[in-house]
């Protein structure tokens, strides 16, 4: 159910608390004591049910890698992509070197029925593509009512722009976006959308992750020894680095390249996997997080005007607690603590661990050991990530896929595996907890990528997609037995008032009685994905109405709407 909104702004909801300055690790504000043996969190694994199984490309076969443009997989978006209130499911595929299936491995587009399935409607579409398409953001950059497609490839670059009547056109040579200027052929991974000027117009950051030659492979193909791995093949380091590019939107609806003006060339180009949009320090424009393989992480602070400065370093984002660079993959943004602010979580390589940064006002701390999440993932190794309230007892769970890159390690290294199981953990208060076991989609094993979030079946609770290299990808249905209570946001800007129609950097405040809970809309998060454009929020225990209050993109000033009663979909317009 969609509920409207008064658009008469209130009075300005009460500021966000103070963060809290202390080393030790934070209860959210508000949260209810809810014992984690009451709650079991159970996921199946609703792949076939649900009608999106399809066989997943990058490389031929299965156990066998010969290179790393076949290690680093796809992403998928969760979309509306007619604004019938049901997520559509874009999924990107692969390709290969070698020999391929007839017909072609194609990327798939799936509209949702409204019943927990889904139809294919890859062709019909204008989506089934059968380049090398990596990373997708979705969102509505031309701010006409529906959602377009930004597919990063190796090779040509495509936009996909809805006609909004189930069909896309890729439009990205004549917006200026198809090929950019690098050494060798493009490889595109991550993107994600942002307004860095705050012009009302959306713009695109693309990272490029390496220049590969499949005529020249590195060391003549050559296979180098990595804990003693039979297949480990050379990269990135040694590898020629690819710049990444920031796309600025113009009137027209076109893009130019706007990495120098913003100041993105400043640094030193990197292997760069993951990137996004948030608004880190409450100032109301974005900045941007990117994750770099091997090297440092860079943060580039934004002052509204399109100009980026980064400061990695000097906040504590760039390396982990050990003063190391990691091989940063997947990111996600979220107020684990509910502090007003959102913290970071970047996944890494096997024999590291993913790490977890929390957001102190000024500074970031590394609290991946007193969070308890150092251990469990030091042996896997680590993509897709995502902070979400699974069992809607109003504390951030967590979910990370896993899978390694070199399929010997399923028997070349005792402490790690090549097909690896996705982890689950639950927020008791103050650590997260692994769960050990939480269904039969949690269960699945496999070289798992890039990992969606959002409430497919719209009954009030998280579900996700997940993709496998050379595999079909595993829907995860949130079955977990709960009585809490929720509320799901979706934004719509005033295009006339200079804010992008998807709201995309806007922040969002619930409350009901004393407990508060925030989040910020983006797209492009994860590791190469989008999550639903429908902000969840679990509530835990909580009786009564619930305020709504949103700050809009290119302000600190935050507008109050309701009440609204719980367990709904909610829709603002500004």
């Amino acid at each position: 159910m969609v509920v409207g909104c008064s658009p008469e702004p209130q009075e300005p909801a009460p500021a966000a608390p103070e963060p809290n300055p202390g080393g030790q690790p934070v209860e959210p504000a508000g949260a209810p004591d809810t014992s984690r043996d009451s709650i079991r969190l159970d996921f199946t694994d609703a792949t076939e049910a649900a009608g999106v199984a399809f066989l997943n490309w990058n490389g031929s076969e299965r156990d066998t890698k010969r290179s790393i443009l076949e290690a680093i997989g796809q992403g998928a978006a969760w979309l509306d992509d007619d604004g019938d209130g049901h997520l559509d499911l874009y999924v990107a595929n692969g390709s290969s070197l070698g020999p391929l299936p007839d017909p072609l491995p194609t990327s798939r587009f799936f509209k949702n029925r409204g019943d927990g399935t889904f139809e294919d409607v890859s062709a019909a579409s204008g989506l089934d593509s059968t380049a090398w398409n990596n990373g997708v953001a979705a969102a509505d950059y031309d701010n006409d009512g529906d959602t377009d497609l930004f597919v990063a490839n190796w090779g040509t670059h495509s936009l996909y722009q809805n006609d909004g009547a189930g069909h896309f056109v890729d439009v990205a040579a004549a917006a200026g976006v198809a090929e950019v200027d690098v050494e060798l052929t493009p490889w595109g991974v991550c993107c994600a959308w942002g307004d860095v000027d705050l012009d009302g117009r959306l713009d695109l950051y693309v990272g490029h992750y390496l220049g590969f030659d499949p005529a020249n492979p590195p060391h003549g193909g050559e296979t180098q020894n990595w804990k003693g791995m039979r297949d480990a093949y050379y990269g990135p380091s040694g590898l020629p680095i690819q710049r990444d590019f920031l796309f600025r939107q113009q009137a027209d609806g076109t893009f130019v390249d706007g990495s120098e003006e913003a100041g993105i060339l400043g640094v030193e180009a990197a292997y760069t996997l993951g990137a996004v949009f948030l608004d880190q320090d409450l100032d109301g424009d974005p900045d941007l997080y990117v994750a770099n393989d091997s090297q440092p992480n860079y943060l580039f602070v934004g002052d509204g005007t399109g100009k980026l400065v980064e400061r990695g370093a000097v906040v504590g984002l760039a390396y982990g607690e050990q003063g190391n660079a990691q091989a940063g993959m997947g990111i996600d943004a979220a107020d684990m603590d509910a502090d007003g602010d959102d913290d970071l979580v970047v996944t890494n390589f096997d024999d590291d661990v993913n790490t977890l940064y929390r957001n102190d006002g000024r500074i970031f701390r590394d609290v991946t050991v007193r969070n308890g999440l150092a251990g469990p993932t030091r042996n896997v190794l680590s993509w897709g990530v995502g902070f979400a309230d699974f069992d809607l007892d109003a504390d951030l769970d967590l979910y990370i896929a896993c899978g390694h890159v070199y399929p010997s390690a399923e028997t070349d290294d005792p402490n790690t595996s090549y097909l690896q199981q996705n982890q689950l953990y639950a927020r008791d208060g103050r650590r997260l907890l692994l769960v050990e076991e939480a269904g039969s989609g949690v269960a699945v094993r496999a070289a798992s990528r890039g990992a969606a979030f959002g409430d497919f079946d719209a009954d009030g609770d998280v579900d996700i997609l997940v993709t496998n290299l050379n595999d079909p990808p595993t829907l995860l249905r949130n079955d977990s037995e709960t009585s809490g209570r929720w509320l799901e946001v979706l934004l719509v800007g005033d295009v006339d008032a200079g804010v992008n129609r998807d709201g995309i950097g806007a922040r969002v405040t619930v409350s009901v009685g004393e407990l508060t809970r925030s989040a910020e809309r983006r797209a492009g998060q994860s590791y190469l994905s989008t999550n639903s454009p429908w902000l969840h929020f679990g509530l835990g225990d909580v009786e009564g109405e619930a305020r709504i209050s949103v700050t809009w993109p290119g302000t600190t000033q935050a507008i109050e709407y309701g009440p609204f009663v719980l367990d709904r979909r909610v829709t603002i317009k500004q």
